[in-house]
């Protein structure tokens, strides 16, 4: 299934609006049609995990990564910030199993801007 397909059915499944995905993600609800209309293919992180927490989803699902994918691509992206290398130290010795239920414990937690 595609990634706009996805997020229709899923949001319409939760019975939640366009509007309502769009306040809760901050962007417009003319944004959410166009994720849901195919017409706005990459999303920017901040609005992968939002609307992922929104529609009950894994941010893998949204983006149609692997976990495993999904951990390498957070991996290069901690390498690149000097602030975050040891976090990546911390986390290289984990296995999937571990990062999926950090990620879940992270995702229970209230929204921290």
């Amino acid at each position: 299934m595609e990634t706009r397909d996805l997020i229709k059915q899923k949001r319409q499944s939760l019975n939640l609006t366009q509007e309502q995905v769009a306040q809760f993600v901050g962007v417009s609800k003319a944004t959410v049609s166009r994720w849901e209309s195919g017409f706005i293919a990459q999303m920017k992180s901040g609005h992968i995990a939002k609307i992922a927490k929104i529609l009950q989803l894994s941010p893998s699902m949204i983006t149609g990564c692997s976990p495993a994918d999904e951990v390498e691509r957070l991996r290069e992206e901690l390498a690149l910030s000097p602030e975050r290398k040891a976090l990546l130290k911390a986390t290289s010795k984990l296995t999937p199993e571990a990062i999926k239920n950090i990620t879940r414990m992270i995702q229970s937690f209230p929204d921290i801007d």
